[in-house]
């Protein structure tokens, strides 16, 4: 097993390719809810700042469906390509 520092990491410039990994853009016009993580699903909720939105929810269709209602306010225009092709 190999480790490997932090120090590492930032000297060579490792660290801001992992951010970029890390916050993968998702196209909401595009997505197949299916093939999404429940790690995906949680940052859309956080990223439109409705973290409460799915408190209890432990399935992921759970958070599919919270995705799916805030999506009219949140991502209008996806929400309309989605609608066009029925998949809403």
């Amino acid at each position: 097993m190999v480790f490997i520092s932090i120090e590492y990491f930032i000297e060579t410039g490792y660290q801001s390719e992992y951010i970029i990994i890390s916050e993968k853009k998702i196209d909401l016009s595009e997505v197949d809810f299916k093939k999404l993580k429940v790690k995906d699903l949680k940052k859309i909720l956080s990223d439109w700042d409705q973290d409460q939105a799915c408190k209890g929810c432990s399935e992921k269709s759970d958070f599919v469906r919270a995705v799916k209602e805030l999506m009219p306010k949140h991502a209008p225009e996806a929400y309309k390509k989605l609608k066009e092709r029925e998949e809403l």
